[in-house]
């Protein structure tokens, strides 16, 4: 994955940072796509399963961060209205709300 072939006017997509959700943990973190793929890709050499899943792709770690904390602040609220363990429609919506509105 080395990106020196790259015209230099290019976007290296693989600097994107990527929050990514587990089910299992109930958690979000934030990593490079680069390092999203070298994990998924060891994760596979060892036969290793892992539910963390990509939710949002973001230009930079700053946005990525700001995408976090109001994903984490949106759903702390919501469960202090509705407490449901893991409802998984209102975590996808809070995403998706999320997303498409560009709140973060």
């Amino acid at each position: 994955m080395d990106g020196s072939l790259q015209n230099p006017g290019m976007i290296d997509p693989l600097r994107f940072f990527a929050v990514e959700y587990s089910m299992t943990l109930n958690s979000v973190h934030r990593r490079s796509l680069r390092k999203v793929i070298e994990n998924n890709q060891s994760n596979l050499r060892r036969g290793h399963a892992s539910d963390f899943v990509p939710i949002g792709l973001f230009s930079s770690r700053d946005e990525a961060d700001r995408f976090i904390e109001q994903f984490n602040h949106t759903l702390a609220e919501q469960a202090q209205v509705e407490f449901r363990s893991r409802d998984w429609q209102l975590i996808a919506d809070v995403v998706e709300r999320l997303l498409t509105s560009g709140s973060y």
